[in-house]
């Protein structure tokens, strides 16, 4: 399996009182590897809500996941929050990433 890592801190704040970055990072590497996934990208965006999904990395991501052939099959996040905190924008992109055989 291709896997992408994405992680995701709101505020600095965040990142020393839940997981910062680079622990998210960790703990899905780590996830992959003990099932023998490849991870192909890793995505990440600092100080920006998931109440948006106008970040960098995360457009970056989709826009990959877009293309043809697909470039991985599995976007590994620490927790569904890091993915969206907004439902609507979460149902969207899970839909249209299942519809690309890419599982979250």
């Amino acid at each position: 399996m291709r896997v992408a890592l994405y992680a995701r801190v709101s505020t600095e704040d965040q990142a020393e009182e839940e997981v910062p970055i680079a622990a998210q990072i960790h703990e899905c590497t780590d996830y992959a590897l003990s099932r023998e996934w490849n991870i192909v990208e890793t995505f990440k965006d600092e100080g920006i809500s998931g109440r948006t999904d106008v970040r960098p990395g995360f457009q970056k991501m989709i826009a990959l996941a877009k293309q043809q052939p697909k470039p991985f099959d599995i976007i590994l996040v620490w927790k569904n929050n890091r993915l969206s905190r907004r439902v609507e924008h979460a149902l969207v992109y899970k839909a249209m990433l299942r519809r690309r055989g890419i599982q979250v």
